[in-house]
């Protein structure tokens, strides 16, 4: 296990991994990290590290799949499993996508490794971000167009369906998978099933501008540059960047349902009424934990 805080691998140390803690601030460090990690291991799990707060977030995105890319190419590594993002097969205009289609095109150019990106759609945990406002001022806040329908994917089923690859290795040269959820969901409808798991029927979904200058942004405290650059983020989701184009071809798969992210949203945040909330059954207005994939073999 590779990462910036020792402290958040002990749970992985315990159950047997080897970890490896770096700075990403120094590229011939994390070079020289990253490589004595990869040295002797067969396949590995990529991913860019988040820096959103970074002032200039698209460098460190370049910088650290630099990185990553020339550490796989010294260490030998054969096969890489690399967390992507839908609609990055759009090169530009997308901000943060925008750096994982680079290093899609980084890991695709190295020699000998057989890669798999999977690019999973919105992550249903980035909702949680909308606790503190829930709780101080009832409403749920977020920039996407409120009935836009997007691939919801829960990151717990992105870990096991990458691990399941990983032990099975059976995958070959440059492809990619998209991880979709289990059905496109609208901030409209997910901000209903969040009220009704918390216990709050008049929880409303307020939209947050994040275009510089914007009255909303600037009370989120965001540098104008920052917003800039997220805003093309939002802007790439809202123009259905991340369709899957006629290069994705492929079915559709159930994976496994787990719980309905309400529950998850109980544990962070209390109910306003003594009724319970069912966990771990499937539940059809529930924002589950089923997962859609979509195949591609061609990167």
């Amino acid at each position: 296990m590779v990462g910036r805080n020792a402290c958040r691998l002990d749970r992985f140390v315990r159950k047997g991994a080897e970890s490896f803690t770096l700075s990403v601030s120094d590229t011939s460090a994390l070079t020289s990290a990253l490589t004595r990690a990869f040295t002797g291991a067969r396949a590995a799990y990529l991913m860019l590290p988040p820096g959103l707060t970074s002032p200039d977030y698209r460098a460190d995105q370049e910088r650290d799949s630099d990185a990553i890319a020339k550490a796989v190419q010294e260490s030998g590594l054969r096969y890489a499993v690399n967390l992507s993002s839908f609609g990055a097969h759009v090169p530009a205009g997308t901000g943060p996508i925008a750096g994982l289609h680079s290093a899609e095109q980084k890991l695709n150019g190295v020699r000998e490794l057989n890669v798999l990106h999977l690019r999973a759609g919105y992550f249903m945990e980035n909702n949680f971000a909308a606790i503190g406002m829930i709780q101080g001022m009832g409403i749920l806040g977020n920039a996407l167009l409120p009935n836009l329908k997007l691939p919801m994917i829960a990151t717990r089923d992105i870990g096991e369906y990458a691990a399941q690859r990983i032990l099975k290795l059976d995958f070959s040269g440059q492809q990619t998978c998209e991880l979709l959820g289990e059905r496109d969901l609208s901030m409209n409808e997910a901000t209903a099933i969040i009220a009704r798991g918390v216990g709050k029927p008049d929880l409303r979904l307020c939209a947050i501008s994040l275009r510089p200058g914007a009255a909303g942004a600037r009370a989120n405290g965001r540098p104008a540059e920052d917003r800039g650059f997220v805003h093309r983020d939002v802007q790439g989701h809202q123009r259905g960047n991340g369709g899957p184009g006629a290069a994705l071809a492929g079915e559709h798969h159930t994976h496994c349902v787990r719980e309905i992210c309400a529950g998850c949203f109980c544990a962070r945040l209390p109910r306003q009424s003594s009724n319970r909330v069912s966990i771990g059954r499937p539940r059809s207005e529930g924002l589950c934990y089923v997962s859609r994939f979509r195949h591609n073999t061609a990167a």
